[in-house]
């Protein structure tokens, strides 16, 4: 017995203290799960008491599943056809160009009128908040490193990881403004076409990501997966919007407008650059996905 017990000894002598990193990376992993199940939980009341909040959440939540759903196919098949790209690419263009305008610019412009009576200060603060949209867009483009799509020139040493993950920063500007036009929009109580034609060109615009991850090195896995996470981003914009268009009524017209100038902003500087010497094929899916915005406006009002 005495020597089973000196044996026990001897043996307890020779482990290694846990480490104190690991200790403290424990701790860390409880404190954020507790503070993650409290941040969840405040997060279910504030939408369950605020109707155009839920409305918001819904709305981006039907977006960024399509963006999941449109990367969906690249787990059978891995390529695809540069024509077929470049005219989703352009679809997406034109839905969001004539969503900015339709669902946004008009909406807005008309509760400015409502409140101020006078065209010219509708005009200019609508204006103002178009700018101010576009320039907070600008600035993030500015502040995080990322790389276009299909972007001539683009440099090799972009390839593999890093490049996958300077695509996926790409996509996550580019959702960003959709979520915030989409929440905005729903809590207005009038975003159903926008919300539709969101969602409809991230269906296409998920495939596109998923194979260009897929050309940088990504697993098909890990591009669908990657997909669908840069459109989570979406709810996470919506939230934003229908908290700025129902702090107040007077804020209603500067969120509509401000989302338009970030929508215009990721049109006209991500995505025409790169599209304008790809021929027609852009230009017919852009007058495609105008037309398909047109139609999903008429038929909801």
């Amino acid at each position: 017995m005495t020597a089973a017990v000196l044996a026990a000894t001897r043996r307890l002598g020779t482990l290694r203290p846990w480490p104190l990193e690991r200790a403290r990376f424990v701790l860390g992993a409880v404190a954020a799960a507790i503070g993650g199940a409290q941040l969840v939980a405040s997060l279910a009341q504030w939408v369950a008491a605020d109707a155009a909040v839920a409305a918001a959440l819904q709305a981006t939540a039907l977006t960024a599943a399509a963006t999941g759903l449109g990367a969906a196919p690249v787990l059978a098949a891995r390529r695809l056809a540069a024509a077929a790209r470049i005219t989703a690419l352009g679809f997406g263009a034109g839905v969001m160009l004539a969503a900015a305008i339709l669902a946004l610019l008009v909406p807005a412009y008309e509760t400015a009128l409502m409140r101020a009576g006078s065209g010219i200060a509708a005009a200019v603060s609508v204006t103002a908040a178009l700018a101010a949209g576009a320039a907070a867009l600008y600035l993030l483009d500015r502040a995080l490193p990322h790389r276009h799509l299909d972007a001539p020139g683009a440099p090799r040493a972009a390839a593999g990881e890093r490049g996958a993950a300077l695509v996926a920063i790409a996509i996550a500007l580019h959702n960003l403004p959709e979520g915030l036009a989409v929440g905005a929009a729903a809590a207005s109580g009038a975003g159903s076409a926008l919300t539709l034609g969101i969602a409809l060109q991230n269906v296409p615009e998920g495939l596109v990501v998923a194979v260009a991850l897929v050309a940088l090195g990504a697993t098909r896995r890990a591009a669908v997966g990657i997909a669908f996470a840069t459109g989570l981003l979406e709810p996470v914009g919506g939230l934003l919007g229908a908290t700025l268009a129902t702090a107040s009524a007077a804020a209603l017209p500067w969120a509509l407008a401000g989302a338009a100038g970030a929508m215009l902003f990721v049109v006209l500087h991500e995505m025409v650059p790169q599209l304008r010497q790809a021929g027609m094929r852009p230009a017919l899916g852009g007058l495609a996905g105008i037309a398909a915005m047109i139609a999903l406006d008429a038929a909801v009002a």
